[in-house]
């Protein structure tokens, strides 16, 4: 991967960027996921910690590249960032499921909240393009949402069907979070560290997406009390690449 990352000065946008704008550059602290973004944000930021500062990262659908531009401030030399939307100097223009980039190219890769917009049938690819980009013993750090989380669990009992993580056009990949674990395993990765994020507990979580600036205190008591990956609304695995597994 070269030091300098391919792509325009001047930003590139089509789909949602050409209509809503760099929207993921001023999030709200009264969105509704705010206090998750911050969790999730800080998590794989503690991850990347552990890595040297030239360690070749890509970030899979990294939309604006606000992540990307987060890492290169940290100190991270090498961070380049593919989406199928938007360029810029540090992204270039790429589809999931047909990376331009070269086979073991990467030491880390990141998929975060990109797989749910893949649709189910598709998905194995993409997966199978951020092992082939990984070199052996590489890492893996991927954020997504569960469709089998608690209270989606209990509105299913009450009503008979299961509560979206979004609907249906924007995430036409939502699945249980344990499908996503089989799909990797298949794959060639091995999940080596698995944490969930925002338990939805019944009328608790509703409270804090109603006004998550004033109860970011409540989502953490919920993230210390109730830590089942299993009843939370976002799960972040690490997965690791088999030493000596180039595909």
């Amino acid at each position: 991967m070269p030091e300098e990352v391919p792509g325009t000065r001047d930003a590139r946008k089509t789909g949602e960027y050409e209509c809503r704008g760099e929207y993921h550059r001023n999030v709200s602290p009264d969105w509704s996921y705010y206090p998750l973004y911050l969790s999730k944000k800080a998590f794989v930021l503690g991850i990347l910690a552990g890595y040297a500062k030239d360690t070749p990262i890509v970030d899979v659908g990294c939309g604006e590249g606000v992540f990307v531009e987060e890492l290169r401030s940290e100190g991270f030399s090498r961070v380049l960032g593919v989406d199928e939307n938007y360029s810029s100097s540090l992204v270039i223009t790429g589809n999931a499921l047909d990376l331009p980039l070269e086979d073991e190219c990467c030491r880390v890769a990141l998929f975060l909240d990109v797989i749910e917009h893949i649709p189910v049938d598709r998905q194995s690819r993409a997966v199978a393009e951020l092992h082939r980009i990984l070199r052996p013993g590489g890492t893996l750090i991927a954020s997504i949402p569960n469709l089998a989380h608690l209270a989606s669990r209990f509105r299913f009992l009450l009503r008979g069907k299961l509560g979206r993580t979004a609907s249906v056009e924007k995430h036409p990949g939502d699945r249980p979070i344990c499908e996503f674990l089989v799909l990797l395993e298949k794959a060639g990765f091995t999940v080596v560290r698995r944490n969930g994020f925002f338990p939805t507990v019944p009328l608790l979580y509703k409270l804090v997406q109603k006004h998550p600036s004033n109860y970011l205190w409540l989502y953490r008591l919920l993230n210390a009390v109730f830590r089942n990956p299993n009843w939370c609304f976002l799960n972040i695995l690490v997965c690791r690449k088999t030493e000596g597994d180039s595909g």
